[in-house]
């Protein structure tokens, strides 16, 4: 429902999975997780991004959105550290 190959794309990079250019994910993927998008992309993000949660009168399913968007950031923010 949210961005999951933010998690995949961090786990990867932490168990050195090769075949990327981690950096190049790694924007990629914070871009997509912080700025609206139209076509695709995290629903609600700019009231996420304010509330924290992903608003209940904006889609059906926003406890499942807003689960997956904070195992989504710790994965961006782990991955973050380790690139340095």
């Amino acid at each position: 429902v949210g961005t999951p190959a933010d998690i995949v794309l961090a786990a990867a990079y932490e168990r050195g999975i090769a075949g990327f250019d981690p950096q190049i994910a790694y924007e990629g993927a914070r871009l997509h997780a912080t700025e609206p998008r139209p076509a695709d992309g995290r629903v609600d993000i700019e009231g996420y991004g304010d509330r924290g949660w992903v608003a209940a009168d904006v889609t059906s399913s926003s406890v499942s959105h807003t689960l997956e968007y904070a195992v989504a950031d710790a994965s961006l923010a782990r991955m973050a550290t380790l690139l340095g």
